[in-house]
């Protein structure tokens, strides 16, 4: 089966129960924001690393870091408020030169859109939104043709006040998935969301896990592709 989940932000203990269900046959999309704010974001990053059946995605969050590595975009984002990415950056250096680099390799080469088709049904999948000009199309971040597009890409969402694009953009035949906004902030305990605007043409599944540093309910949401709809969930909040 093919399943998406998004936004895991460090919080690994979550990511290897979701592991446990996943099995080598299926394929795993994980649409942006492995990292930051959570304990642990290097060590979702190398076990991804290692499952050919795990796709990587940029987030926003990810691309922070790539600015703050590579001194380009906007650098000095990774560092503030509450982004998370002081954890990150402390983890990231602790490793050796050849790890690092391989971890910079892997986001750079992860996909900022995706388009999938399972039982007959056109997904398109992204951390939050996609490149008009090239709907249909499957790009890495090393694919986008500027910085300006991958930024549109991660950060842009009907849901924001800043960054914010038209609902009805997401009508175009696809159903996308998007992470980006917990769905907390629309009032709901779990995802998924649907656009109230388009309805089930743009589904978010961010689960929150950013919330769960501050003490907030939160957890980790994965949905299956396809006509058979499979869902699963992981919080702390929720132990027996």
């Amino acid at each position: 089966m093919q399943y998406v989940c998004s936004d895991i932000h460090g919080q690994y203990d979550l990511y290897k129960q979701l592991m446990e269900i996943i099995k080598p046959e299926d394929t795993l999309y994980v649409i942006g924001d492995m990292i930051d704010r959570g304990p642990s974001s290097i060590p979702i990053l190398q076990d991804m690393m290692k499952r050919d059946n795990v796709i990587p995605f940029l987030g926003n969050h990810e691309l922070m870091m790539l600015d703050y590595l590579d001194q380009t975009g906007m650098p000095e984002s990774w560092f503030y408020g509450g982004n998370g990415g002081q954890m990150t950056y402390k983890e990231f250096q602790a490793l050796d030169p050849e790890a690092r680099e391989e971890i910079v390799t892997y986001l750079r080469e992860s996909w900022v859109q995706k388009y999938v088709e399972v039982d007959g049904i056109p997904y398109a999948l992204s951390h939050s939104f996609f490149l008009p000009d090239h709907t249909g199309e499957d790009l890495r971040y090393s694919q986008v043709d500027s910085w300006d597009d991958a930024f549109m890409a991660v950060w842009y969402s009907p849901y924001r006040l800043w960054e914010h694009v038209d609902p009805e953009l997401y009508d175009d035949g696809y159903i996308h998935i998007v992470g980006h906004i917990p769905v907390q902030t629309k009032g709901m305990e779990k995802p998924p969301f649907y656009s109230p605007a388009v309805g089930e043409s743009l589904i978010t599944i961010d689960g929150g896990c950013n919330l769960i540093a501050r003490g907030r309910y939160g957890g980790l949401y994965c949905m299956s592709l396809g006509e058979e709809r499979r869902e699963f969930w992981f919080s702390p909040y929720d132990k027996a």
